[in-house]
């Protein structure tokens, strides 16, 4: 072998003993870096060295942590982390495959306030389930699924940060956590599970384009203000959004997938204001979409309600229990089986004679009809209640 031969051998041979560690720039792209640490902090990925900190300063290496036992590392698996940190940030070593919170303790009894997770360690059920003291969880891997039950109940949690990567979030994976407010989805999420973020505290949260499936009860009893449904989403289950005492508005205007709505949808979500149907909605067959158990006493009054052209029947629906100032009735719309009469405005995309045409449009006698409505119309009335 001559001599460039050979340093082209040991320089090779360099370079695959030099320790990297695959992230991900985006959905689908990922790279190898080393890390390059500016102090404690990787400029490349924002990765930490691992240790234990306080106030930004590493007070005990990983290294000094499994030596001294503050965690329990077996064979690349993260088994509990047994002694006081309290008010700091744990970020986990890179030597970690897997933590177990299914068979083991996991992070259960961890009392810092942040727990960072590397790329290199796939998560299970049950990681954290009924931690007192996290506040505060970071994902640098990139598990395909957040599994269930995941971090449930963890009463002290305030803000999740979640990696690009994530396709399904299952069951229950975010139950619970009352102080969660401050959550990402990640473009690629397309499954949310069954109450996968049932009693969260977050008031907003932006569902990606790609989601496909909002399973049964998913954002059941949260701090929902605000919803607004991507055109990508094939599936939403029974009281997807159900018990949202503060929701106001709910838009689906962008959607061109479901032709019609799960039951118990909305239900009990008495604050509602704005309702803006899927593109393509054909009716509400399912069964009652909106309602509550007062109803008699106590209706939800909707400021607006649009529904699509195409739109033909409430199905099963009863609009006993909703109010509604303003309704777009699409000419599609000819069986008045199930709206309550107690409409202020109809904004109707046909003419005057097409809606005496209407079996039952005596109904609405004491209703304003704007006749011919166009989609300019729509679209002033949208923008002048929805901000």
């Amino acid at each position: 072998m001559n001599k460039r031969c050979f340093l082209s051998f040991l320089i090779a041979i360099c370079l695959i003993m030099t320790s990297s560690v695959a992230f991900s720039e985006g959905p689908g792209e990922e790279t190898e870096h080393e890390h390059d640490y500016d102090g404690f902090t990787c400029t490349v990925c924002g990765w930490m060295q691992p240790g234990f900190y306080r106030n930004d300063e590493l007070v005990m290496s990983w290294e000094e942590l499994e030596e001294y036992e503050y965690v329990d590392v077996q064979n690349n698996q993260l088994i509990g982390v047994h002694a006081d940190m309290s008010e700091g940030r744990l970020v986990i070593g890179e030597d970690v495959n897997y933590i177990d919170g299914n068979y083991n303790d996991g992070f259960k009894k961890c009392n810092a306030k942040e727990v960072w997770i590397p790329r290199t360690a796939e998560i299970d059920r049950y990681e954290a389930t009924g931690n007192e003291t996290i506040e505060e969880l970071r994902l640098f891997n990139s598990p395909e699924i957040i599994p269930e039950n995941c971090f449930y109940n963890m009463n002290a949690l305030k803000k999740v940060v979640l990696p690009e990567g994530i396709q399904f979030i299952y069951g229950s994976a975010f139950s619970s956590n009352q102080q969660l407010t401050d959550i990402n989805l990640p473009s690629t999420v397309e499954y949310i599970g069954r109450e996968a973020f049932y009693g969260c505290g977050f008031q907003h949260i932006d569902l990606p384009e790609g989601l496909k499936t909002i399973d049964v009860a998913a954002f059941v009893s949260t701090g929902l203000q605000s919803v607004k449904i991507p055109s990508t989403v094939e599936n939403i289950e029974d009281s997807a959004f159900a018990y949202n005492e503060s929701l106001e508005s709910i838009d689906m205007s962008a959607n061109d997938q479901l032709t019609e709505l799960p039951n118990a949808m909305l239900w009990d979500c008495k604050a509602l204001k704005v309702f803006l149907a899927p593109q393509t909605l054909v009716n509400f067959s399912k069964g009652v979409v909106f309602g509550n158990s007062t109803y008699s006493v106590s209706k939800i009054k909707l400021d607006l309600m649009v529904l699509p052209d195409g739109f033909k029947s409430f199905g099963k629906e009863k609009l006993v229990c909703v109010e509604i100032k303003n309704l777009v009735w699409p000419r599609s719309l000819t069986d008045v089986d199930g709206i309550n009469n107690e409409v202020e405005t109809i904004y109707y995309k046909g003419s005057e004679a097409q809606w005496n045409m209407i079996m039952g449009h005596t109904n609405f006698e004491n209703s304003k009809v704007v006749f011919n409505a166009t989609d300019e119309d729509i679209d002033r009335l949208i923008s002048s209640i929805v901000q």
